[in-house]
């Protein structure tokens, strides 16, 4: 894990994240209480703000990347699953947003359904899997 600090912008990291071994965290991004970021993931603040919001999962090989004029925020208790934002393969276009509580899918992500209780549970158990395991 790497955080680098780039033209003048630092990132800033709860104590409570964790930070997998290969995962960057660059510039002007915050991660908040209990974020688990995992391998291969890069989180770039070099052009605008990155927020992850608490409790946030963001799973191996994703990138996050503000562009400039763009900035992005990520709420809590949200998983972001591999190599893509949202569901697998679903990136999402500057300045797109998807509501909370909602199930983003395609490419580009758009929100397709709310979020049902069980998946929001499935949620919480992977999230809190992912911390004892960290």
């Amino acid at each position: 894990m790497s955080k680098v600090e780039f033209d003048e912008r630092r990132p800033k990291v709860d104590a409570s994240v964790f930070l997998a071994p290969g995962s960057w965290i660059i510039g002007n991004a915050t991660l908040k209480e209990r974020v688990n970021v995992w391998t291969g993931t890069v989180i770039r603040g070099d052009d605008d703000t990155v927020v992850i919001g608490s409790r946030a999962t963001v799973l191996e090989n994703c990138i996050v990347e503000a562009p400039t004029g763009a900035p992005v925020s990520i709420g809590d208790d949200t998983i972001i699953s591999h190599s893509a934002i949202v569901a697998s393969g679903a990136p999402i276009p500057p300045r797109a947003v998807i509501p909370p509580n909602q199930l983003a899918l395609g490419a580009p992500a758009k929100p397709v359904r709310r979020v049902r209780d069980a998946e929001r549970a499935m949620v919480a158990r992977e999230h809190e899997r992912a911390l004892a395991k960290a």
